[in-house]
């Protein structure tokens, strides 16, 4: 459906649980673009197609993946096959997608910058990591519509897993986000968002409350990441308990990498500073 001025969200169905990922049509006069295609399966591959027929928008040229997570790359080999449109992700996640896709491959790899004039719309697909570390976003400039994957979320904060990305990236990330000033944020999850400062300044806060807990604790005693999570959340199902381990992994990596922390063995201790 349309949900802004040109800009349309044909939603994926949701597979996990954890919220329904977001594809969203953007339609210029020149062109149009389709920003991440949801979890793969005939329905939502049908859908897309469907959708873009009866619009009967100007000719697809880009299916733009924000990351290597599958609800987002899933239906793009489809989309590519009925409408020939160049995919673009970035450099460090083009080799996970690719192995991934069964017929074809990344178009285009970026490694700056991408601008795409569609008409009305001026386009610039950008490096963002954090979420993943070659996770994109797409800013379109005369409104200011930012589009950053799962990198900001409708509700709630991203995931940041020690295997994907970082945290430090992510907040740098973030604190680009504010200098852009967004007037719209469609989310990879969620509804769009318009407090977008309260939005972006509330995940950097969010993720150094999290990080001063942690050492916090650290300054108690050394501690492994089994004990800190007993400490830190409770009544989590199993899936969100294995997220919630996951994002104080990645804040101790960081502090271990600002040579804040040392780890011994699954141990770790804060260092004076």
């Amino acid at each position: 459906m349309e949900i802004y001025p040109n800009i349309h969200n044909i939603v994926s169905e949701n597979k996990t649980g954890q919220g329904i990922t977001n594809a969203y049509l953007v339609t210029g006069i020149t062109g149009s673009v389709l920003i991440d295609t949801g979890w793969k399966s005939d329905e939502q591959s049908e859908r897309i197609i469907s959708y873009i027929d009866q619009l009967g928008c100007a000719s697809l040229k880009y299916i733009i993946i924000t990351h290597r997570h599958p609800p987002h790359w899933g239906n793009a080999e489809f989309v590519k096959r009925h409408n020939d449109a160049a995919i673009i992700s970035t450099e460090i996640e083009a080799p996970y997608i690719n192995d991934y896709f069964e017929n074809y491959k990344v178009d285009i790899e970026i490694d700056d910058n991408f601008d795409i004039d569609l008409g009305n719309f001026q386009i610039s697909v950008m490096k963002t990591p954090g979420h993943t570390s070659g996770t994109l976003a797409v800013f379109e400039k005369e409104n200011k519509y930012l589009f950053p994957g799962d990198t900001v979320m409708g509700k709630g904060t991203s995931v940041i897993n020690p295997e994907d990305g970082k945290i430090a990236d992510y907040l740098e990330t973030i604190e680009n986000f504010i200098k852009i000033e967004p007037k719209v944020i469609f989310p990879g999850q969620g509804d769009p968002i318009t407090k977008t400062q309260e939005k972006l300044t509330g995940l950097i806060v969010h993720r150094a409350d999290r990080e001063q807990e942690i050492i916090n604790l650290l300054k108690q005693k050394e501690s492994s990441v089994e004990e800190l999570f007993a400490q830190i959340y409770d009544n989590l199902s199993e899936w969100l308990s294995h997220l919630a381990k996951n994002q104080i992994t990645s804040h101790l990596i960081k502090l271990e990498d600002e040579g804040k922390v040392t780890k011994d063995q699954n141990m770790y201790k804060l260092i004076d500073f």
